[in-house]
Formats: C-alpha cells, sequence, structure tokens
C-alpha cells in the first residue's frame, strides 16, 4: 500500500471532508448527549458504503462502529475516538482562513472527519489490504462525566483491533507512554445548618477550613511528585486542584467544603494501589470533627507501547511519506 499512498492522495476530497467536519461541529454534543451527532456519522459512514454499526447500549450516549473489510486475511487496525466535547460555550462553528473553529473542532470532531475521509479513500483498495480496518467514535469520554463507560463496555465485549490509533489530534508526536488519570472529589461536611459567625459556639467544625489544610497538604503531596520518577517523554506523577468551593455566605460558618481535580500516576502503577494512598493521606482529617470523603473515580490506567511495534513504525512511515517530516 505504500506505493499507492500518492494516488490514494490524489483523491482526497478537502471540501468534503470540511464539509463534514463542520457539519459535526455543529451539533452540539457535551457528555451525556451526543446520540445526534452519532446518527449523523453513522449515516455518514453508511453513505460511504462502510459496514456500520449503531451501539446503543448507552442510548444517550451510543457508539458507532464502521468496518471496512480487507480482501485478504490479516488483523484488525482500529481508528478510535470521541463524539462527546466539554460542556463549555463556544462560538458557532465557521471555518475562517482554511481553519474550522467550534466547540470539538480539534477535540476531536476534525480527526472524526479525517478518519472518515481516509476509509473513504482505501474503499478502491480494499481488496489489497490484509485485515480490516475499523472505526469506532464512542462518548461518554470527558471527565468529569465521562468515565470511559462507552469504552469500556466496547472492550469487555471483545469489540476492539489487534492495533489501536487514537485519532486525536493534531500532533507531531506518536504516543508511546501514557499516564494514568483519575479523578477526585473531596468532600468535607459537617452536621447541621450554617451558622452566622457571632452565634456558632467556638467549637463549631469549619469545613472551609478543614478544606484549606487538606488543600495544602495535596499541594505538598503534588511537590512530592514533582520529585518522584520523570518518565520519559510524559515528565513525574501529578496531582491537580481546578476547584475548591464552600459556604453560602460572607460571615457565616459553612456546612460543607468541596475540592475536586486530577491524579495522574505511572503507567506501571495501578488504580486499586493510587486509591489506597489517597485515602491513606486523607485520614489524618478525619479527627478535625467533619466527614472527610473521598469520591476518585479512574478514567484509565496508564500504557507503554515499543517504539519498534509495526503500528508505531507504520505511523512513523505514512506521516514522513505525506509530510516531508519525522514523527
Amino acid at each position: 500500500m505504500a506505493s499507492d499512498l500518492p494516488s490514494l492522495l490524489s483523491a482526497l476530497d478537502p471540501p468534503a471532508l470540511h464539509q463534514l467536519a463542520l457539519d459535526l461541529v455543529r451539533i452540539p454534543s457535551p457528555t451525556g448527549d451526543s446520540r445526534a451527532v452519532a446518527e449523523l456519522y453513522a449515516e455518514r459512514l453508511r453513505a460511504l458504503g462502510l459496514d456500520v454499526t449503531f451501539d446503543d447500549e448507552f442510548p444517550e450516549s451510543p457508539s458507532v462502529i464502521a468496518y471496512l473489510q480487507g480482501g485478504r486475511p490479516g488483523p484488525t487496525l482500529e481508528f478510535a475516538g470521541h463524539l462527546d466535547t466539554i460542556p463549555v460555550a463556544h462560538e458557532a462553528p465557521v471555518i475562517r482562513d482554511g481553519l474550522l473553529y467550534g466547540r470539538g473542532a480539534c477535540d476531536m470532531k476534525g480527526s472524526l472527519a479525517a478518519a472518515a475521509e481516509a476509509l473513504r479513500l482505501l474503499l478502491p483498495a480494499r481488496e489489497q489490504l490484509h485485515g480490516r480496518v475499523m472505526l469506532c467514535a464512542y462518548g461518554y469520554h470527558e471527565a468529569p462525566l465521562g468515565r470511559a463507560q462507552s469504552l469500556l463496555r466496547l472492550l469487555e465485549r471483545g469489540i476492539v483491533g489487534d492495533a489501536v490509533i487514537c485519532i486525536e489530534g493534531p500532533s507531531e508526536h506518536v504516543a508511546i507512554i501514557g499516564r494514568g488519570m483519575s479523578t477526585f472529589e473531596i468532600t468535607i461536611e459537617r452536621p447541621g445548618e450554617p451558622l452566622h459567625e457571632l452565634q456558632a459556639p467556638q467549637d463549631t467544625p469549619h469545613p472551609l477550613l478543614v478544606g484549606l489544610d487538606v488543600a495544602n497538604a495535596l499541594r505538598a503531596w503534588q511537590a512530592e511528585l514533582r520529585t518522584s520518577e520523570d518518565l520519559p517523554f510524559v515528565g513525574p506523577e501529578s496531582l491537580f486542584i481546578g476547584q475548591f468551593e464552600s459556604g453560602d455566605f460572607y460571615n457565616r460558618v459553612p456546612t460543607r467544603c468541596r475540592l475536586v481535580g486530577t491524579r495522574r500516576y505511572a503507567p506501571h502503577r495501578r488504580f486499586p494501589e493510587i486509591e489506597a494512598e489517597f485515602q491513606s493521606r486523607l485520614q489524618p482529617f478525619q479527627s478535625a470533627g467533619v466527614d472527610v470523603r473521598l469520591d476518585l473515580v479512574k478514567a484509565k490506567d496508564g500504557f507503554r507501547v515499543a517504539p519498534e511495534e509495526p503500528v508505531v513504525r507504520a505511523l512513523q512511515t505514512a506521516f514522513e511519506a505525506v509530510t516531508g517530516r519525522s514523527l
């Protein structure tokens, strides 16, 4: 197929590719509500002549699986990507000066449009393929609502390629290592109602102040992690706090404090170990007269791929053939 690459690329249809990407971006698909864009994507893939399955296990966030069967036996190469977007407002989508702007354009509907175009280009050459190409588009990706629910069920059911390329981009790197990630939500609560500062007994537990102590402990932990094993390409493990919420009025002792963030860890470690470590870090704060609860949810464990893996070498070879640059 490498020798046929110039002829395949000559059949590229940029206007159609741009239009499909724009059509996908025009359909809002916040995590947990991506059915409409999944239906459009499945319809366009069927129109190309692909064998398409519309997986309805999660009706509000279905998965689209398409196959291009080659003419000779061989493995399955999967292109994988998500259809949902983070639920943040964005200006109306538009193509301006050759670039697509809009929620999900890069993350990652543009890539899904490119994958569909790649399969369209391969259709006339399908008899030369050893094996098949699989395109999998799923939802429930973006945390915190997305916890890879759709993707994990597909994997459990055996719907996965022999080699998988995550098509999110653009990027001039091929990922051969990735850290694991979990999201945490720490809730600190005391019983009762909010109390005016002058009416609250002096021994009233103050969830906001306990939350500050917890936040400082997490910051100290992050400083420790910063000096931990420096993983090639991705750096050390990390802990990040993105939300700190407490209080309903400026002069009242609140009943609740909430901290939310991420914990990223080395690919050789697994989630149960991370969860046990997190619980031990919070244990000292249970004696402060408040209830400290941790909700730690795994998004994914980490991975490593050997640089000499055939799929890595194939990506590098193809990238250089198309762009003239090294991947």
